[in-house]
């Protein structure tokens, strides 16, 4: 389904963030 799809980036996307800000 393409909602799952749209929540799986969204956290991939979040996730890289905060390891960005991490820093």
């Amino acid at each position: 389904m393409r909602i799952q799809t749209e929540i799986a980036w969204h956290k991939k996307v979040l996730a890289d963030i905060d390891k960005l800000e991490a820093r």
